[in-house]
């Protein structure tokens, strides 16, 4: 999508020499550098900015004008908007676009007030999930074409009906209307060297130790949780249900992430999966939610002398971790944080 968005902006560009205007690309601020680093290598004719967080953004707003292409991310943006309004754009790009799949939050009015003169959402994300959604980026793309929130709503997802042969009409309408719009590309149509991707489940079964934590943690956060729900209710009691399941997964993962000193199965499971990979030569990532549990696996890893290098949100040097594991020659592990 990043190559096929450059590709434009480079053609709009060469098509409009004699009114030169900046393009913007809004993006989650993890991937801001991948945007300048992917310029430069399949456009460097465009002249890229990027504005990221800090107070030095502020000065060079002003260089905008002198700039091809501007990147900035979703959060900066609603804090940045009236000054990025004072710009009119040749082009405005929303980079992972289900970021305004709600029309109600601040960050999806935002996008919308800026001054365009084309208007593109990419998005790796099925637009199935709900029927909202793609109405909120559609707006977006093409302001009023689906028209407004209520009419949308009632005319192809009216709530708490069955799906009859009316609706199911109405929903092929709303396929082909949105059609004109909206460039689909598959894996195998873009990368048909690639293998189809292999998905396996592994049970992992808890030790005895961690079995029977997991077993009293089990009865007290229930007891706990009835008890809540018996005093406050269930609406008021969703943060105590969350924390229970929370501390069940944790334990789940390792019981070390609880304070607990017994074995992880989870953990024995996945280096009887990692360390045949490694042998072969491969490269593997590792993804986690809990940062405390990767920070576990780094420290095993450097027991059993697997090379590793880690991503997680406190990451300052975020662009040269990632170009530190695509350059290194050696099997590794990148363990990530969701």
């Amino acid at each position: 999508k990043t190559l096929q968005a450059l590709t434009w902006f480079a053609w709009l560009k060469d098509r409009n020499r004699k009114d030169p205007k900046p393009s913007l690309v809004i993006c989650p601020a993890s991937v801001l550098h991948n945007w300048q680093r992917e310029a430069e290598r399949f456009t460097p004719n465009l002249k890229v900015l990027v504005l990221q967080s800090g107070a030095a953004r502020h000065n060079l707003r002003q260089r905008i004008p002198q700039h091809d292409l501007i990147v900035t991310n979703y959060a900066l943006l609603r804090r940045d908007l009236e000054e990025l309004q004072k710009f009119d754009f040749r082009a405005a790009i929303l980079d992972e676009a289900q970021f305004i799949k709600n029309p109600e939050a601040q960050v999806t009015q935002a996008v919308k007030e800026l001054q365009s003169e084309h208007r593109l959402a990419l998005t790796g994300t099925p637009l199935e999930n709900r029927l909202l959604d793609l109405w909120s980026i559609v707006d977006f793309v093409q302001p009023g074409y689906l028209g407004d929130e209520e009419h949308f709503l009632e005319t192809y997802d009216p709530r708490g009906e069955e799906m009859d042969g009316a609706q199911r009409i109405a929903r092929r309408k709303l396929a082909a209307k949105i059609r004109p719009l909206l460039a689909r590309r598959l894996k195998k149509q873009v990368a048909k060297d690639l293998p189809d991707r292999i998905e396996q489940r592994r049970d992992c079964e808890l030790g005895e130790e961690q079995r029977k934590l997991y077993l009293a943690e089990l009865r007290r956060s229930r007891e706990q949780v009835f008890k809540t729900v018996a005093e406050k209710g269930l609406n008021k009691s969703k943060l105590q249900v969350l924390a229970a399941l929370t501390r069940l997964r944790q334990i789940c993962c390792h019981p070390h992430l609880v304070g607990n000193d017994s074995a992880s199965g989870k953990t024995d499971t996945l280096f009887e999966l990692l360390e045949p990979l490694l042998a072969e030569g491969q490269k593997v990532l590792l993804f986690s939610q809990f940062v405390q549990m990767l920070r576990l696996l780094e420290k095993e890893c450097v027991q059993r002398q697997i090379k590793t290098h880690i991503l997680t949100g406190q990451t300052k040097e975020r662009q040269e971790v990632v170009a530190g594991f695509q350059s290194d020659p050696d099997p590794c592990v990148f363990l990530l944080s969701l």
